[in-house]
């Protein structure tokens, strides 16, 4: 929306000035305005090795990551707020985040993950969005550092949904590791049976951040996942939402830090609400959009689904 984030802190760059946070608010308006229910802090790339990278020292970065979701609350009206959580790839401002080759194990990444998100439960969001996740290695770091969280006991865990990083594999949808997508959600379900009566630590599993078409495929896998998962538990253990935000089809070049445009693949706003009425069906109960949506895109989301008598479940 005018800005350009072309920057190794991509929209957290704008955190750092006050132009920028005013910047941020009207966008984050634009999107309530437009028929959102749930506002994304500008979080996701948002990390202490960054802003310090900026010249920022960490009792300043402390207080840009609380004020990332303090000032979305500021303007949200009705919508929920959710504190962005992006992955060590994004951080790295590589396009890692679309590949998984990381140089961190599961440990590495939980010290990397633990510091940021203490300061965004902090916060207090309504839900803390873990997107983009491209391995199983960095589920398992993000699992074990909300786990550290909870056991701390400085403020309680807000619900948190975890959406992945995926790609076409042959026509079967991986991670973007290449790892098998029903495995990692498997692990995730696992995880809460281990930690019963403590609460989940993941209430939402979905998709962002791939292609439209993509995201409907996989939605069907992360759904037949979980069910799997629920079998023999009680209706309360099966219970989970699923959550899918796209981007328009495109391609994102590290190189060049842009997207690509990949043609016909490429769907418009009324192209893209068609689609979310696939993700619907397939069972997705959580719909958005991610890069190269706008508030028009979501516009046409509720546009449609009111016109067309869709509800979400």
């Amino acid at each position: 929306m005018g800005e350009s984030l072309a920057d190794h802190l991509w929209s957290a760059r704008l955190l750092v000035h006050e132009a920028g946070r005013r910047r941020i608010q009207d966008v984050h308006k634009a999107y309530a305005e437009a028929g959102a229910n749930i506002l994304t802090s500008a979080a996701y790339q948002a990390s202490y090795a960054g802003f310090s990278q900026a010249g920022l020292r960490d009792e300043q970065i402390d207080d840009l990551l609380l004020a990332s979701t303090s000032m979305c609350r500021e303007v949200a009206g009705d919508c929920l707020v959710a504190a962005s959580v992006g992955p060590y790839g994004a951080a790295l401002a590589d396009g890692s985040e679309y590949t998984g080759a990381y140089d961190r194990d599961a440990d590495g990444l939980r010290e990397w993950h633990l510091r940021r998100l203490r300061k965004l439960v902090a916060s207090r969001p309504d839900f803390l969005a873990l997107e983009t996740i491209p391995s199983a290695e960095e589920v398992r770091g993000l699992l074990e550092a909300l786990q550290v969280i909870r056991a701390e006991g400085d403020a309680p865990l807000p619900p948190a949904w975890l959406s992945m990083s995926v790609k076409d594999a042959d026509g079967g949808v991986v991670l973007a590791s290449g790892e098998r997508l029903d495995e990692v959600v498997h692990f995730v379900c696992a995880q809460d049976l281990a930690s019963a009566g403590r609460g989940r630590l993941i209430e939402i599993l979905g998709v962002n951040c791939c292609k439209p078409a993509l995201a409907t495929r996989a939605i069907r896998i992360v759904r037949q996942a979980m069910a799997h998962a629920a079998a023999g538990q009680t209706s309360e253990q099966q219970e989970r939402r699923i959550i899918v935000y796209s981007n328009r089809g495109e391609d994102w070049d590290p190189h060049s830090k842009s997207w690509v445009g990949t043609g016909p693949e490429e769907a418009s706003d009324l192209e893209y609400a068609a689609e979310a009425k696939r993700w619907i069906d397939a069972g997705a109960s959580i719909i958005g959009g991610c890069c190269r949506t706008t508030p028009d895109t979501i516009g046409q989301l509720s546009s449609t689904l009111t016109n067309q008598g869709g509800s979400l479940p």
